[in-house]
């Protein structure tokens, strides 16, 4: 990885950490939860032991 790239991978982490991202976290944590739901929802005919 360059030395660039490194540096706007720190850059960007330290964005999303600060700010307004830092006291919206919940709001974050709650979309991302639903995203898992989601995509379990929709493979679980897949995955699930009645599939296997």
């Amino acid at each position: 990885m360059s030395a660039t790239r490194r540096l706007a991978s720190f850059a960007l982490a330290g964005q999303l950490v600060s700010g307004a991202e830092a006291q919206d976290s919940g709001a974050e944590r709650e979309r991302m939860v639903a995203e898992i739901d989601a995509t379990c929802a929709d493979t679980k005919t897949l995955t699930s032991l009645a599939a296997m």
